[in-house]
């Protein structure tokens, strides 16, 4: 019962009302377990000893663990208050109360709601409220307030040390409680937060009910690791399902957030605040085939820098595909380089090596602070990005190019935006959306433009297959390998994105996936895909690193040499 409810009930005017307020705004809530001793004193009860009011309080087995997880009203008696104040019983017998006609007896027998007894009568709190309990207390008092003594501000030395002893009273296994969770204190205190305030994590874990207490979130404190670390799939995952010692991760049918159980049980001692993490056990909680989380089966690696072109990635290259990939990439382009590097120049014939690389790099400065940077841009804007100078030799060739071009540098923009978000900006929620596959915009954008790429390779195979069929003898032929690896990857991706989908339970936001979503609605027929998954995931990547590697020696070598002619041509030009 609220003291609003109270007052209506009552039928206060409104300036009684607000001058009430006013004389409880020092009142503490009463399921709590500790306050100011100091305003206790200076309260009207404060000439009392604890045990006048708390007499059934058992002193060998306080607090009892039988009652710490009760409502406040269960540990109130109103005989407690009617002992000293018989006035209110006889006038609540008669229907008043503090001078006002009351319609319900049972909704003021419950005095705490409104009327905080540590804090009774106090009209100014006392010049010094923290951080000791006051000295004039008897040792009976003493030994009480050692534990309900409000510690002060939060995270200082005294107030940390306060509510360990307030909270290690029952958890230090050395008490021998065994209704209670125990911990082993001596290994406590080599934990990452041993010098934190239990309160911090444990949001009012001194007040009654105990065991319903709030859980706090980690990220109030920490931020979210990189994708290089724990992987956009660890977005719905608890952290403390990862780093938490002596707990199940858990996956509640209502919930698309990967949570968490204790498994230690009353009376046992737990490690559960050591926060150890060993990749190669810990990951086995989840990663194991037939688990209900929706985890696959496998520890994947995180997307390395060969993905960046469609995926929000990471600047680090640990599997093997991406590894292999790249050394034949850049071996490729090496051997193209060479060709450079091999010719002879105008007036250097006789120039090593060496001193063209250098001469390159000189020359690439120089336009960089030259005005030819401007019909570069110009250059780079116009006929690379928007690809206008094909626009205008064909419409057609346009379009078909556009189809596979522009989803593929939108998906990479987007991707470098999640990437420099997350690590520069990670507490803005708006990056975090760009990596989250499920998120309605992100499912939307990567399946929409998978689409349009498929379509752009279907369109430019067709046209392809049919201006071979008119070229005459000795010139190159459609680049129809890369083309199929391109529609391959992306068959790959779709089917890969739907099992992730139907494994996770078909989360919500995913539906805006709608090839992705679609599939995934076909694979949940199939039971348990945990295994399936992980083979599908390495088979887009393979097909991915075989792109990328075949890249240099392909007709798609356009894609990288086009842009450094397109810039060395207009820093040619004359202006």
């Amino acid at each position: 019962m609220t003291c609003t409810t109270v007052m209506r009930k009552l039928k206060i005017p409104f300036f009684l009302l607000a001058g009430l307020l006013v004389s409880l705004a020092t009142i503490q809530p009463a399921n709590a377990w500790r306050f100011d001793g100091r305003h206790y004193e200076a309260s009207a009860h404060g000439v009392f000893s604890c045990r006048e009011c708390h007499y059934d309080i058992r002193m060998h087995m306080h607090p009892d663990p039988e009652k710490v997880n009760q409502q406040p009203y269960e540990s109130f008696a109103p005989n407690a208050c009617y002992s000293c104040h018989p006035n209110v019983q006889n006038d609540l017998e008669t229907g008043t109360h503090a001078g006002f006609d009351i319609a319900e007896r049972s909704i003021h027998e419950q005095c705490i709601d409104c009327h905080d007894p540590h804090a009774a009568g106090i009209t100014a709190a006392p010049e010094q409220a923290f951080p000791d309990p006051p000295e004039t207390l008897s040792s009976e008092d003493a030994a009480c307030m050692a534990c309900h003594h409000d510690p002060g501000p939060a995270q200082t030395p005294a107030a940390i040390q306060r509510t360990q002893n307030l909270c290690m009273h029952c958890h230090d296994a050395a008490q021998n409680m065994a209704q209670v969770k125990q911990l082993d204190l001596q290994a406590y205190k080599y934990t990452p937060h041993a010098n934190m305030d239990c309160m911090a994590c444990h949001i009012n874990a001194d007040a009654y009910p105990h065991d319903q207490q709030k859980k706090t979130d980690c990220l109030e404190c920490h931020q979210r690791h990189r994708e290089s670390v724990a992987h956009d799939a660890h977005l719905t995952v608890s952290c403390e399902a990862c780093h938490l010692q002596d707990v199940t991760p858990e996956k509640p049918d209502e919930s698309d957030r990967i949570l968490w159980e204790r498994t230690a049980m009353p009376g046992q001692v737990s490690s559960i605040h050591s926060m150890r993490f060993d990749k190669d056990n810990d990951c086995s909680r989840c990663h194991v085939p037939g688990n209900p989380l929706g985890a696959a089966a496998m520890v994947l690696p995180p997307k390395s820098v060969a993905c960046m072109p469609c995926h929000s990635a990471t600047l680090t290259a640990s599997d093997t595909v991406s590894i292999i990939a790249l050394l034949i990439f850049l071996g490729g382009i090496i051997l193209v380089l060479g060709i450079y590097f091999t010719a002879s120049l105008p007036g250097r014939e006789n120039q090593s090596s060496l001193g063209k690389f250098v001469l390159l790099i000189g020359s690439a400065l120089k336009t960089l602070f030259s005005s030819k940077i401007v019909p570069i841009g110009r250059a780079i804007f116009w006929d690379v990005l928007l690809q206008d100078r094909l626009r205008k030799r064909s419409l057609k060739r346009w379009i078909i190019h556009g189809l596979i071009f522009f989803p593929i540098f939108g998906r990479f923009l987007y991707g470098l935006a999640a990437l420099v978000g997350t690590t520069f900006f990670a507490d803005t929620g708006l990056f975090w959306s760009m990596v989250d596959k499920n998120h309605p915009v992100t499912a939307f954008l990567f399946d929409f433009t998978g689409i349009c790429i498929l379509a752009g390779v279907v369109l430019a195979w067709r046209r392809g297959s049919a201006a071979d069929q008119t070229k005459p003898g000795g010139l190159p032929r459609q680049d129809k390998p890369a083309l199929a690896l391109l529609a391959a990857i992306v068959v790959a991706g779709f089917l890969t994105e739907g099992i992730r989908i139907s494994l996770t339970g078909m989360p919500e936001g995913a539906g805006f996936a709608l090839i992705g979503y679609s599939i995934g609605l076909f694979f949940s027929v199939f039971g348990d895909l945990s295994t399936v998954y992980g083979y599908f995931w390495y088979l887009h990547a393979i097909l991915w690193g075989a792109f990328l590697a075949y890249l240099p020696f392909s007709n798609m070598l356009h894609i990288i040499m086009g842009p450094v002619i397109l810039a060395i041509n207009a820093a040619r030009e004359k202006h």
